[in-house]
């Protein structure tokens, strides 16, 4: 690669170093993956279970874009090399992309089921309505672009899907990351919120700087492709690094049920005083407002599926309402109770 204004020494020297750089990062980046992985596996049992799992199918899912990067740069530079034939330039770029592209979006549902377990107010069937809406169209589009390019032999639908779908998951992720932050400081644990904030703070950094580089990255792979080309597998190791060591750090709280128990939800003060409802009738009521089943409230709540019907059954009995959308509704100042009702007639 000949070098615009470089001596010829900084040159050989620029050429030979590049590549063995880019080696060791591709090598140090699968060591620090296979180490976040182990950390994960260790800890995908018991309370916490419920949510390290999808973080984990994040984590590979992740990763997973990141493999497909390395063995499609070696295959293409195998393609270049050999005279032979074998897989066209473009149906490797294709398969590539494609793989890359459904590893984006099943990284995104892994990490709405991770959200969801922990901060995000959606109830079982509404959660599988949303993952069917963003599968759905997904398989459209690769459908649709493997046709462009087979008819055409054009992959301007795929390349635009990329992008799109580049910056969309920047963007949420950064909000994802501030989302996390916010909503830490309900939790009772202390030790709990520190690990969801830093763990939304560093969300929100590494997605931040992978959108930077998305606007300044263009000028710098114009200068040097072989060194911006580095920028990806750093951000990898950042990313994966980072984990790892928040998982370290945080293990002990990773296991407590504390570090999804948040304080009682904003139920009316004069409402639960009324009909002497308990502390933790009140985050029962404010799960079912959320949507949630008996058996999410249990899970949610770290308590077994009997002890959840029988504070439901309190709760009727104590506010005269006969199932939970009278709850729902009474809770959210939209419907009376059965003596109100007498009393207004």
């Amino acid at each position: 690669m000949a070098r615009l204004g470089m001596p010829w020494c900084a040159e050989t020297v620029y050429n030979h170093t590049v590549p063995w750089i880019r080696n060791v990062l591709d090598v140090l980046g699968i060591a620090t993956a296979a180490w976040l992985l182990v950390l994960l596996f260790r800890r995908a049992r018991g309370q916490a279970a419920g949510w390290i799992r999808p973080l984990l199918a994040g984590v590979l899912f992740l990763d997973g874009i990141w493999l497909t990067l390395i063995v499609w740069s070696r295959l293409s530079q195998n393609t270049a090399a050999s005279s032979s034939g074998g897989l066209s330039p473009d149906v490797l770029s294709m398969a590539a992309n494609t793989a890359i592209f459904l590893f984006k979006f099943g990284w995104l549902l892994a990490f709405l089921t991770f959200l969801r377990r922990f901060a995000l107010p959606l109830g079982e069937r509404p959660f599988r309505r949303l993952a069917v809406a963003i599968t759905v169209p997904v398989v459209l589009l690769v459908a649709a672009g493997w046709i462009e390019f087979v008819s055409a032999s054009s992959r301007n639908l795929f390349d635009n899907l990329q992008s799109l779908s580049d910056y969309f998951i920047i963007f949420a992720m950064i909000g994802a990351g501030l989302y996390l932050r916010s909503r830490a400081a309900g939790l009772v644990s202390r030790e709990a919120a520190k690990a969801w904030i830093v763990l939304g703070g560093l969300s929100a950094s590494i997605f931040l700087s992978l959108g930077l580089w998305w606007i300044v990255g263009g000028s710098v792979y114009r200068f040097s492709p072989a060194w911006a080309a580095a920028f990806i597998p750093l951000m990898f190791i950042a990313l994966n690094g980072s984990l790892a060591a928040w998982t370290i750090r945080f293990s002990e709280a990773l296991a407590a049920p504390e570090m999804v128990r948040f304080d009682p939800w904003p139920v009316s003060d004069d409402l639960s005083s009324r009909w002497g409802i308990s502390k933790r009738e009140r985050e029962i009521i404010e799960l079912v407002k959320q949507g949630l089943s008996n058996q999410e409230v249990a899970g949610r709540l770290f308590i077994s599926l009997s002890t959840v019907k029988k504070h439901l059954n309190n709760i009727f009995m104590k506010t005269g309402v006969a199932n939970r959308v009278q709850l729902v509704r009474l809770f959210s100042g939209s419907e009376r109770t059965p003596a109100e009702k007498v009393k207004a007639l």
